[in-house]
């Protein structure tokens, strides 16, 4: 854990303690969430909304750490719900839907995990957990803040890097696949989509290169040309070849070659 240095467990623990607001106008979805965060003692407090109109009110009244949002409400969507907040003040989000093709869209909007109805018990403690990690983190952040101001940089550069997402939606032979960032290898555009590469397997996503270029940039993802990204932390070594291009062969044997002049900043890890 990136904060090991600063803080004991017992005090990361305390302050990782969750707020949840569940959002689902059915009662038998609402009452297994609810049975659900009551059961995980990483959820201390649980309110219920059964519209996105309220849902909306108590979100900006008393400010949960965590939404559980279902997809499809009686008076709006979901993502209808995600789009009237501000970014700055929106709890994490975990959302819940009876239809797979949401889970990409989900996704987009910064949802950290999708779980499909019914909900079962382990899907919903991986999520949890996946929100601890990133509640942990912020914590984190701001107690060494407040405690170590003698290294703000340091601690800001954490903070940044949890701002990645941890998995990528991709679809392959019509199923959808939840992938680990740090697995992917490379990522290419493909008309107005993307193509996933782990391994030998290929995953398509509808996406842009450019949008998903600035959202891994803190995962260590870098152009090699105007249509690929690669996952530095997959590269086993990289070759110098003329006029300023490199040759990049991955963990996986895959061989890429930049198009461009590419200046390798050691120091940092960085492609200039």
């Amino acid at each position: 854990m990136v904060t090991a240095n600063f803080l004991g467990q017992a005090e990361l623990s305390e302050n990782v303690a969750l707020k949840a607001l569940i959002v689902d106008d059915e009662r038998c979805g609402r009452e297994t969430l609810l049975n659900l965060c009551e059961a995980d003692d990483s959820v201390e407090e649980v309110e219920v909304a059964e519209s996105g109109a309220t849902a909306i009110k108590m979100i900006r009244s008393s400010r949960p750490d965590l939404l559980l949002l279902d997809v499809e409400l009686r008076d709006m969507t979901g993502f209808d719900v995600l789009r009237c907040l501000n970014l700055a003040g929106r709890p994490q989000v975990v959302m819940v839907t009876t239809h797979e093709k949401h889970a990409v869209e989900a996704f987009r909007f910064g949802a950290i995990d999708c779980l499909a109805k019914p909900v079962r018990a382990d899907r919903f403690a991986s999520a949890i957990e996946r929100v601890r990690e990133r509640q942990e983190s912020a914590c984190a952040a701001t107690i060494c803040d407040d405690a170590a101001a003698g290294s703000p940089k340091r601690i800001a550069t954490h903070a940044t890097r949890g701002t990645s997402p941890a998995r990528l939606v991709g679809e392959n032979s019509h199923r959808l696949y939840f992938l680990a960032v740090d697995d992917v290898d490379y990522i290419e555009a493909y008309g107005n989509y993307v193509l996933i590469h782990v391994g030998q397997q290929k995953y398509v996503r509808r996406d842009t290169i450019k949008r998903l270029a600035s959202e891994l940039r803190d995962a260590e993802f870098e152009w090699i040309r105007r249509s690929t990204l690669i996952n530095l932390a997959r590269v086993a070594f990289a070759e110098r070849l003329g006029e300023g291009a490199l040759a990049f062969t991955l963990i996986s044997g895959t061989r890429l070659v930049s198009r461009t002049r590419i200046r390798l900043e050691v120091t940092h890890g960085r492609l200039l």
